[in-house]
């Protein structure tokens, strides 16, 4: 089958001629015998019979590749006027680029939609069935899988990679080996780096910020100004959002809350059906489960848990080995609990 370049604004077609506004053309057939490829028609057709796109042609076409390029030669693709495909870039048969678009050093497979305005550069792929398209930046030995979709201006570099049907969208960046997959959704002002893991139907959007070696996945949702990082997991059907930030080895799950100007640190466990907000503060190996309420200033850290429907609020201050359970409430002005209550 011939080479074929389609232009979707005044259409241009090159499949063995040309259309209605083609150039003048001559008769005239040669056969350069060191390179197998006959001109005729005023095009070049390699032994094959495929037409060699060379960088002229695809000018007279309304195509702006770089003047370096001296053969083109892309079979079956689509390409859009106005894009810029520099030399180095591979594009295979069946992929498509919109209008607009700057590819650089990249290789875009077959089935792959790349859309307006995009721009990739630095040893990207693109993988057969991946979408990148609204003014999406792609840079830095990224890899797009398929079923991966970026678009809206997201920005996507150094190393990082796109699977599964995870989608990238709005002004979020994802950068230094993050990996986002799963059906996971990165929208809004995000910023997730270095070797974060977002995955599973995980949702991240607002201004949260993710960064270390933080994961997020089952159904879990981060999002407003909340801060992610170290070696925190947010897992389960949880919800971490407002101020809060979640850092170190801690984990917040099952249907747990975390809001507010919350701080949880240390190797804290947040779970069941708990609620932390305010500007509370969690660290060490504390834990808070079941249907506890920390809320106000209250603090609680080294080995204590909070549980049942125990009520911390005010400026409480949980310690040491201390248990608050039951339908316990504790509050008050700098009070302190080392004991039990069930």
């Amino acid at each position: 089958m011939a080479n074929t370049a389609t232009m979707n604004n005044n259409t241009t077609v090159l499949n063995n001629g040309m259309n209605e506004n083609e150039m003048e053309i001559t008769e005239m057939q040669t056969t350069n015998t060191n390179t197998n490829e006959t001109t005729a028609n005023g095009l070049t057709y390699n032994e094959d019979g495929d037409i060699v796109m060379d960088a002229a042609l695809f000018e007279k076409c309304g195509i702006t590749i770089d003047a370096n390029d001296e053969y083109f030669n892309k079979c079956g693709f689509t390409i859009d006027k106005n894009d810029r495909v520099h030399p180095i870039a591979r594009i295979e048969d069946g992929a498509y680029v919109s209008e607009e678009c700057i590819i650089i050093g990249a290789h875009i497979e077959s089935g792959a939609y790349v859309g307006d305005d995009v721009r990739i550069s630095g040893n990207v792929r693109i993988c057969n069935g991946a979408r990148v398209y609204d003014g999406a930046i792609i840079t830095g030995n990224v890899v797009v899988r398929s079923g991966a979709t970026v678009r809206g201006g997201a920005v996507i570099e150094d190393n990082a990679v796109i699977e599964g049907h995870a989608v990238i969208e709005g002004r979020a960046t994802v950068r230094d080996n993050a990996i986002i997959g799963g059906n996971a959704v990165i929208t809004g002002d995000v910023y997730v780096e270095d070797n974060v893991r977002v995955t599973g139907n995980a949702h991240v959007s607002g201004h949260a910020y993710l960064w270390g070696d933080a994961k997020v996945h089952g159904n879990a949702r981060v999002s407003d100004r909340a801060v992610v990082h170290g070696n925190a997991i947010i897992g389960g059907n949880a919800c971490v959002r407002g101020s809060a930030c979640v850092r170190g080895s801690s984990c917040v799950s099952g249907y747990a809350i975390v809001r507010g100007r919350t701080i949880i640190y240390g190797s804290v466990r947040v779970n069941g059906n708990a609620i932390v907000e305010g500007g509370a503060v969690l660290n060490d190996s504390a834990v808070v489960s079941g249907k506890a309420m920390i809320r106000g200033n209250a603090i609680v850290c080294n080995y204590s848990r909070v549980h049942g429907n125990a009520i911390l609020e005010g400026d409480a201050f949980v310690r040491g080995d201390a248990v608050i359970g039951g339908n316990a409430v504790i509050g008050g002005d700098a009070s302190e609990y080392r004991c039990t209550l069930p």
